[in-house]
């Protein structure tokens, strides 16, 4: 029995400890799967997108890296480029980050967050290993753009767009001085490798060197044409490399401040810069969607990595086996140093997000930015991506739902296989960006709105123009179908909004009263109620048999970007430039519901089809999937 009972005992033990690792290793499984749900505001389901790259950064042993994006820093397993981590605070995005040296500490800099009214931009410090915040230091006004380290890593310095340079005492997170010598904002500050000097460069197309002992100004450099993005002393601190808006990389003499080379690596703006960590090559990365790959001591051009997208920020890994490159709405990608193959390729950081649109079943959403996406509502899956490298302002899923049009800033309509995400049609005749799509209810007709005034109607199944609708004497913002397919809105520039006949292409009524460009129309399921959003800071709904005026919300002063109408009729949600959105209960013409979660702009809104939930698209590269509280959505 003594034998039975200790077998038992350790048999159960054996099996509690298969179920604690298998439990791990699927918590593990989960939480890589799940990093959309991570730190989602009050209210959001789910987050699809990661927000767009400003800068990345390796932890000191490679094992790590860093991505600052429009909603926080993205940690990643430098080997897997699995997601670890996401250090947010939910309403501010994540400019610029840096390591300490022992790789304890995390710094980074908040992004331009003006229009949200939250007050001074801050850099926040981190505990790397709790992921815990250690600090938070407070003293720049719009934007920091840098953060570095000095080598002991005591000292932290940063810049912003308040043209200082700001010495924080890491341990405590207290200001020790400040700097002043630029003419205007700083954008890169660098420390030489012994700890004595640090450079910094910016708006004012000077790099001047101080004097870490005494805070003192050493030296100006001066020979740039245009801003000073990026700046990076070599790894025996001999020179530093200058990359600018003038589309050159400069080298300089560390010690004298002699002009050694100018480099023409580029035909655009020098974004990033990079030294390999024995300092024999020197990577750039530049708006021209490339990666050069330079000889460090005579410029000679070495090897051009292809990116499909703005590189924003580039940086090798200690020991030199990796490069990685992060461009605005494109994956980053790691290099192996040795046959430049890709080995890691990381999605999901997206360009600002223009457009939203639900399938009629509700279970797909498409996103329009410089590709189109189609999600997983139920997981937030990225199921497919199209149309790379084009633009897609507007998107409209067809009532049927077979078809997704887009257009954008190359004048051209295209029609997509909803289901296959194939190119079925390419409409042509637009002379200027088109603005915006819709389809009729019957979803045979597509109506297309441009900066060049007009308004097209289009057979969706042929792609052969039906009508040619004029009147308007400036852009045309946005275009609507009434529910019954015979009334087409339109808002435009010219401040008005215009009823037009659907099927004859006839002026029925024109709408005025807005004080500023109208920037969306949208009508109420009854087809009847119009509500229109403007510059002028208001909301307007209409009675569209009549042409009256019927209510005016007022909206916040900085602005709405676009109006929907909840599937009952009974809430409006409005998208603002200050990052919120709001539900307004249409009878009563009352403010109901704020969210709060984007860190930029609120570019476009849409319902789910059942009225349960609402996706916001935003210019921080994300869209957020927001439970409609019952408060917003059965108000009567």
């Amino acid at each position: 029995m003594r034998t039975r009972r200790h077998t038992s005992v350790f048999l159960i033990c054996v099996s509690i400890l298969i179920l604690f690792i298998n439990d791990g290793k699927t918590e593990s499984r989960l939480a890589a799967e799940e990093s959309n749900r991570w730190h989602l505001p009050q209210d959001a389901k789910l987050r699809f997108g990661k927000g767009h790259v400003h800068e990345v950064a390796y932890s000191p042993d490679g094992a790590e890296l860093a991505v600052a994006t429009s909603i926080g820093i993205w940690i990643y397993n430098a080997r897997t480029g699995e997601e670890t981590a996401l250090l947010t605070r939910y309403t501010d995005g994540a400019r610029c980050v840096a390591f300490s040296p022992d790789g304890k500490s995390l710094a980074c800099g908040s992004s331009e967050n003006v229009m949200s009214g939250r007050g001074d931009s801050v850099i926040w410090v981190w505990d790397v290993k709790t992921r815990q915040l250690k600090h938070i230091l407070r003293g720049h006004g719009y934007e920091v753009t840098a953060v570095a380290f000095t080598p002991d890593g005591k000292t932290l310095a940063s810049a912003g767009r308040d043209d200082k340079i700001r010495f924080w005492e890491v341990a405590t997170g207290k200001l020790i001085t400040m700097l002043h010598g630029h003419e205007d904002s700083v954008l890169s500050v660098a420390f030489s490798p012994n700890g004595k000097i640090v450079a910094s460069g910016g708006y004012d197309n000077a790099i001047r060197l101080w004097d870490v002992n005494t805070v003192q100004r050493k030296m100006t450099l001066e020979g740039h044409t245009d801003t000073i993005n990026t700046i990076e002393f070599s790894p025996d601190g001999s020179t530093i490399a200058s990359g600018s808006q003038d589309k050159t990389i400069r080298l300089w003499n560390t010690n004298t401040g002699e002009l050694k080379h100018v480099l023409k690596a580029t035909d655009s703006a020098v974004e990033c810069l990079a030294y390999s960590p024995e300092g024999n090559t020197l990577a750039s990365g530049s708006m021209d969607h490339n990666i050069k790959l330079l000889n460090a001591e005579t410029g000679e051009h070495r090897k051009t990595l292809k990116k499909t997208g703005w590189v924003k920020s580039i940086a090798y890994s200690p020991d030199g086996s990796t490069l990685v490159g992060a461009a605005n709405g494109n994956a980053i990608q790691f290099w192996d140093v040795d046959t430049w193959e890709v080995s890691v390729s990381i999605d999901g950081h997206l360009r600002g997000v223009h457009a939203v649109a639900f399938s009629p079943d509700g279970t797909v959403l498409a996103s329009g930015e410089d590709t189109i996406r189609f999600w997983d509502v139920s997981s937030g899956k990225n199921i497919r991506t199209v149309e790379k490298r084009k633009s897609a302002s507007a998107i409209a899923y067809s009532p049927d739902g077979s078809i997704l049009a887009s257009s954008g800033w190359d004048k051209m309509v295209r029609l997509w296989d909803a289901a296959t995400g194939e190119l079925k049609l390419t409409i042509e005749g637009h002379s200027k960006q088109v603005n915006s799509v819709a389809f009729s209810p019957d979803s045979k007709i597509l109506a297309s709105a441009s900066q060049d005034k007009v308004i097209r109607l289009w057979d969706a199944s042929a792609g052969e123009l039906k009508l040619k609708i004029e009147g308007h004497t400036d852009e045309v913002s946005s275009v609507a179908f009434s529910a019954d397919g015979n009334t087409l809105a339109s808002g435009s520039k010219d401040q008005t909004i215009r009823l037009w006949d659907a099927n004859s292409g006839e002026l029925k009524n024109t709408l005025e009263g807005h004080t500023g460009r109208v920037e969306s129309v949208a009508f109420a399921p009854n087809g009847i109620s119009l509500a229109t959003t403007g510059a002028d800071y208001t909301i307007r709904i209409w009675d569209t048999v009549s042409g009256a005026h019927k209510r005016t919300l007022k909206a916040p002063s900085i602005g709405n970007n676009i109006v929907a109408y909840s599937p009952d009729g009974s809430t409006i949600a409005s998208g603002s430039w200050d990052n919120r959105i709001r539900f307004w209960d249409v009878a009563a013409g009352q403010l109901v519901q704020t969210l709060e979660g984007h860190t930029l702009g609120v570019t476009s809104l849409a319902f789910s089809p059942d009225g349960d939930h609402l996706a916001s698209g935003s210019r921080d590269g994300t869209i957020l999937l927001w439970t409609v509280r019952p408060s917003a959505a059965s108000l009567r």
